[in-house]
């Protein structure tokens, strides 16, 4: 019987050894109003149960005000979300700057043992600034690293560690997350948007130089219609005030006749004289002959 009895004081003891040991979050964040959504939060996705069934966590925690992010999330993106802020180690402000010696560390999160984190969204980065400040932050790429550290809401070391943080942390991973910069890659696209166009426009440039054909098709056969003209200089003058004017001989020569040889080109203004007396002899010449043909007929 004295056996059984103490075999049963040792029972109990243990028992009681382990209820101390044990712990819930939740005593911790209760008397805190100003954690209450948190709070919530943890109780209705089940994840103030995982962290009780752990031994060793820290759970980074977000007062009423800095929890509004998390509002607008899906019931699994918010479990996810507040996975990230338990860290899977002890840690508060004294063990961050005695461990950590070059003030920076990758820290494992309750969402990296889900199955559910890729591109290391399921841990945190820790840096300490030279001002002493304490930052974390989602070790995804391009993830702000601006939580801060604002104080330990209660410990129980070194099994349990609540520090409250200034901002939410919501990896790139998931629905609602946010980079550090979103207009960076406008920015680069800009400029390359931009390359293009300004050779493009210089390209046109040119292109639009392709009526030089027909402008300097008249300003080249002014030149080249006035060397001719040096053993009549009467001549050449008309050529080159008819080239000024509205041009009456092109459309006679075509454009064809602006970068022909010097010949061509001197021809129009005397041409059109020797067309004229030509006609006029033909002319002549008919009216005679006709004369003569009525007086021989007159005759017989």
């Amino acid at each position: 019987m004295a056996s059984n009895a103490g075999v049963l004081a040792l029972l109990l003891l243990s028992a009681a050894a382990v209820g101390a040991l044990a712990f819930d979050v939740n005593e911790i964040l209760s008397p805190e109003p100003d954690f209450s959504t948190f709070t919530k939060y943890l109780t209705d996705t089940k994840v103030a149960d995982d962290i009780n069934s752990r031994k060793t966590i820290t759970v980074l925690v977000l007062d009423n005000t800095a929890v509004a992010p998390l509002a607008g999330l899906s019931a699994a993106q918010l479990k996810d979300v507040l996975s990230v802020h338990v860290l899977l180690d002890y840690y508060d402000p004294d063990t961050l700057d005695r461990d950590f010696k070059n003030k920076t560390a990758l820290m494992t999160t309750l969402f990296q043992t889900t199955g559910r984190a890729a591109d290391n969204n399921g841990f945190l980065n820790y840096a300490e600034k030279a001002d002493q400040s304490m930052f974390f932050g989602s070790a995804a790429a391009g993830a702000p690293q601006d939580s801060e550290l604002m104080k330990v809401i209660g410990a129980r070391p070194y099994d349990l560690s609540v520090i409250q943080i200034s901002k939410a942390i919501i990896p790139p991973g998931i629905a609602g997350g946010s980079t550090a910069t979103p207009a960076g890659g406008s920015a680069t696209t800009s400029p390359a948007t931009a390359s293009p166009k300004s050779p493009g426009d210089k390209t046109t440039s040119p292109a639009v130089e392709a009526p030089k054909d027909g402008a300097s098709n008249a300003t080249s056969a002014s030149p080249k219609s006035d060397p001719p003209a040096g053993s009549a200089s009467s001549p050449a003058k008309e050529p080159v005030s008819d080239a000024s004017s509205p041009s009456e001989d092109t459309p006679d020569d075509g454009t064809a006749s602006g970068p022909a040889s010097s010949d061509s080109a001197v021809a129009p203004g005397p041409a059109s004289g020797k067309k004229a007396s030509s006609a006029e002899r033909t002319v002549a010449g008919a009216a005679i002959g006709l004369s003569m043909g009525m007086a021989l007929v007159c005759g017989l």
